[in-house]
């Protein structure tokens, strides 16, 4: 009886040991198996929306304790930005062009991490800047041209971050009498047209032929990025990576 008890008691061992080498087994492969690849989805923005920032985020991964993000801009030649973050979302400036952006799940194991995923890609729309809400032409004697009035001149704002900045450059072109403004955009180069807008205040337009002249004025971004006789800047770099070209406003005049 005895040898019998210590044979069940050995099987029994035996057993033990087999199931506990098992489960380790089990818990190693499960403790090294990677945790699931998080998916990027990026916030659309309506081409008319104001908004400075959008949103990328996630499915929160099990396991996760973290999240690595590498993110570029075709704006900043594609300079890759890497972070670490606890959320699975992500808020990022508004820079217009390309964009793209990979996630992957961190675990507590960095065995366990997952891959990263795959480039998600998305064009990004500036905001347009608004039109001048206000413009006049009127012919001034003292000075024997017709002028924009200072004094009924509005000029465009815009906001960066919460602060108020003010437009410096502006695209003018005159249309002539029984043209249109996409005929007289063919006549000359853009950056002819473009003036800053203490240039276009003093700006004095030949009288030409009798008729009704239009003089058309938008707010644009990029002129200060290499100025008006290529000195340094004048307009902040934010100005060119997030917003687009104002639209149109005109004012009428009759010679």
């Amino acid at each position: 009886m005895k040898i019998i008890k210590k044979k069940n008691i050995l099987i029994i061992a035996i057993v033990v040991l087999v199931l506990a080498i098992i489960g380790a087994t089990v818990a190693i492969i499960i403790t090294n198996k990677a945790i699931a690849t998080p998916e990027p989805i990026i916030e659309q923005l309506d081409k008319d929306s104001y908004k400075q920032t959008f949103l990328v985020s996630w499915t929160a991964v099990d396991d996760a304790i973290g999240y690595e993000v590498e993110y570029k801009y075709e704006m900043k030649d594609d300079a890759i930005t890497r972070l670490k973050i606890k959320s699975a979302s992500i808020s990022l400036d508004r820079i217009k062009g390309k964009f793209s952006i990979r996630v992957k799940a961190c675990a507590y194991f960095a065995s366990r991490d997952s891959d990263f995923s795959n480039w998600t890609v998305m064009d990004v729309s500036g905001i347009i800047l608004d039109a001048p809400t206000s413009i006049k032409v009127d012919y001034v004697p003292s000075v024997g041209y017709y002028c924009v009035l200072k004094e009924l001149w509005e000029g465009v704002n815009y906001t960066y971050k919460g602060e108020l900045k003010r437009i410096a450059f502006y695209e003018v072109a005159v249309v002539s009498p029984g043209k249109t403004l996409e005929e007289e955009l063919l006549l000359s180069d853009r950056n002819d047209r473009i003036m800053s807008e203490n240039a276009l205040l003093n700006y004095r337009i030949y009288k030409g032929v009798s008729g009704t002249y239009k003089l058309y004025v938008r707010a644009v971004n990029d002129k200060g990025m290499f100025g008006e006789f290529g000195e340094t800047p004048d307009e902040p770099i934010e100005l060119y990576y997030t917003y687009e070209d104002g639209e149109w406003a005109y004012a009428e005049y009759t010679v």
